[in-house]
């Protein structure tokens, strides 16, 4: 009885002058018939957290009588709701509260003992606690072909936001990690276009949900496991949550590539807002503030990483906030085919976040696993009060850098910044008393304009641009000498190239290996910069004097293959002080981290060229980095950051 009368609202039963009646429910027939017993229920899900969102449920039940099968009504767990909805196999919708319905494309013809699998996406969890699901499927005149019931329990597995205070990094540290070899990704699996995804934003507090948009253009499932990067005795990251059962991902439509000439024009972005969401993750305490990894798997092995952040909102002001260059990530990523370093006519002037990165040395991270996990695992190695943030979030949240942080640290490549990005930096170190680290080269180079969201930039001038020799008019040096980098840091970029050390008596390098005198190999990698005292960098603007205050060079190192104006350029490592007392470090390379951890490009060189007089195209020795080299990277970044927060020489 109470079979009956829970399925009445489905399944009527009508005799009218003794006919069988048929009855019309919300555009789905059924008639009248005897149920079957009810067969098993099975059950999977990509999370049994009973708040999370959007989330996918395959119910699996079993034909007990043959037909042509038209629609299934299935019910939700208690309390759960569904946001756009979507299947596999055919369309899904709300039907009636508590319960969805599935259509196939056509009538399917079934058998009985035909098994029936059908994976819903959308469903947003409410509650805890267990409940009893059911499965109709019908034919078009309401005749039952399967009928099953199954338990399906959530449990509140989340943590609740905490206040992070000061020494959080220890406390995170000191847990066990997860072995490399089951997050890094195997990059013969990276195949970007099969696999790729991105998240609904840069960076997330405690309390947010975290969306993420995944193309799976040969399966229709995936996994998920999101990663917490640090130290970790070694291992250089935690798994922090994943997924408990695969969820439907499958294939999402191209991205679109945009054009307008409408104020404020802008050409060939590649932008994937039309793909549709296929998981979220609820930001709880489980995810303390940090940089991470979500690494997702579809059934044939390929996967891909996507990068997100969680900021530290709670009010505590670190000793130091590591930023992340997104911005720049997103300038070289060519995913749709267009960049902003694409060949003219194809040049993006336009970027934008909500595509997947497809860099294959990023593995689907952007630059963040060549140019900036290094320094995180340093930092948290060292224990060191340090929160993240991205360039984003800089952006937007300028004035909160004085209450956030004494120091603020620049990643190995930060170039792309907007106005207000800038000023920011100018403040913080010209009244605020916020000291500057760039660990990195060719930083506040170019200028860009966020666009209403933030999840958009143009990159200043690119529009007009019509050959590559007229880079030199999207950065900021177009505006004169106050406004080139070196202005701020006390060197600006000179080019790519790459050099060794040969360490003098500078502090930074105090503590090395063998002292003054000592040799690595292709320290400065990637680009570098240098002080441009006399020149008119690309002939622009006036000359650009030596930044005001006590600016000292700590290291000149010639590099291979960088020429500007016909002379060959060194690399030179500055550090000064403002006449408000900030201290300001500018390192010339994009080398620092990924020395400490040893995972450089495998592109990049070191030593002179090999055979000069002969060879008619330089070449040069690949980059070796000795464990020596790397314990000597590791002690120039401590005694960095320990003049930056004390004016002292270790």
């Amino acid at each position: 009885m109470k079979l009956q009368k829970s399925l009445r609202s489905i399944i009527k039963i009508g005799l009218v002058a003794g006919i069988l009646a048929t009855v019309l429910f919300q555009g789905v027939s059924a008639t009248p018939g005897v149920l079957p017993s009810p067969s098993t229920l099975s059950l999977s899900t990509s999370s049994h957290d009973a708040f999370a969102k959007y989330q996918t449920i395959t119910y699996r039940a079993t034909v007990t009588k043959p037909g042509k099968l038209t629609h299934i009504i299935m019910t939700l767990p208690a309390g759960a709701t569904v946001a756009n909805p979507r299947s596999s196999s055919g369309t899904v919708a709300a039907y009636k509260p508590g319960q969805i319905i599935w259509k196939p494309a056509a009538p399917i013809n079934v058998v009985a003992g035909s098994k029936l699998g059908i994976p819903v996406v959308g469903i947003n969890y409410n509650q805890s606690g267990n409940s009893n699901l059911w499965l109709v499927g019908s034919d078009s005149v309401g005749e039952v072909l399967a009928y099953a019931r199954g338990d399906f329990l959530l449990n509140n597995t989340s943590s609740p936001c905490q206040p992070t205070g000061n020494s959080y990094i220890r406390t995170e540290n000191a847990k066990l990690g997860t072995p490399k070899a089951q997050w890094q990704i195997d990059p013969t699996a990276f195949v970007p276009t099969t696999l790729s995804g991105f998240a609904s934003a840069d960076s997330y507090k405690c309390g947010d949900v975290a969306y993420f948009k995944v193309d799976s253009q040969l399966t229709s499932f995936a996994t998920a496991k999101v990663y917490r990067m640090g130290y970790y005795g070694g291992t250089g990251a935690r798994e922090i949550w994943s997924t408990a059962d695969s969820f439907l991902s499958g294939k999402q439509p191209a991205a679109q590539v945009k054009s307008s000439t409408t104020t404020p024009a802008y050409k060939n972005m590649a932008d994937a807002s039309n793909w549709n969401n296929n998981i979220a993750i609820r930001i709880d305490g489980r995810f303390t503030p940090g940089t991470y990894l979500t690494k997702f798997t579809d059934l044939g092995g390929r996967a891909t990483y996507v990068p997100f952040t969680v900021r530290d909102d709670t009010g505590f002001k670190h000793d130091f906030l590591f930023q992340q260059a997104t911005t720049t990530w997103q300038a070289y990523n060519s995913f749709g085919g267009h960049a902003f370093y694409t060949a003219i006519p194809n040049q993006a002037s336009r970027l934008s976040f909500n595509r997947p990165y497809s860099g294959v040395a990023g593995l689907g991270s952007g630059e963040f696993l060549q140019l900036e996990s290094g320094m995180v695992y340093q930092l948290e190695k060292e224990g060191r009060d340090v929160a993240y943030w991205t360039d984003t979030d800089l952006h937007s949240r300028a004035t909160e850098l004085p209450s956030r942080t004494r120091t603020l640290i620049l990643p190995g490549h930060d170039e792309y910044y907007s106005a207000q990005m800038r000023l920011a930096l100018d403040k913080a170190i010209n009244g605020q008393g916020i000291n500057l680290v760039s660990f990195g080269a060719n930083q506040i180079h170019r200028e860009i304009m966020y666009n209403a969201g933030n999840r958009t930039f143009d990159v200043k001038g690119a529009y007009s641009l019509t050959s590559g020799t007229q880079y030199k008019n999207t950065t900021f040096r177009v505006s004169g000498g106050s406004k080139h980098e070196q202005a701020i840091l006390g060197a600006q970029y000179g080019c790519g190239g790459h050099g060794d050390v040969t360490t003098n008596n500078s502090w930074i390098w105090h503590g090395i290996s063998t002292g003054v005198g000592t040799k690595i190999g292709g320290f400065i990698n990637g680009e570098a910069d240098y002080q441009n005292v006399l020149e008119r960098a690309y002939g622009l603007g006036t000359p650009v004097p030596v930044p005001i205050g006590n600016t000292k060079l700590q290291a000149n190192i010639p590099l291979q293959l960088c020429r500007i104006g016909g002379e060959a350029k060194i690399a030179d490592i500055v550090a000064r002080t403002t006449p408000t007392g900030s201290r300001v470090f500018s390192g010339s390379s994009f080398a620092y981290g990924c020395f400490i951890t040893k995972s450089c490009l495998s592109t990049w060189k070191e030593g002179p060229r090999i055979n000069p007089t002969s060879e008619p195209i330089a070449k040069f020795a690949p980059l070796s980095i000795s464990d020596t080299d790397s314990a000597d990277a590791a002690i120039v970044v401590n005694n960095v950051l320990y003049w930056a927060q004390t004016g002292l020489h270790q």
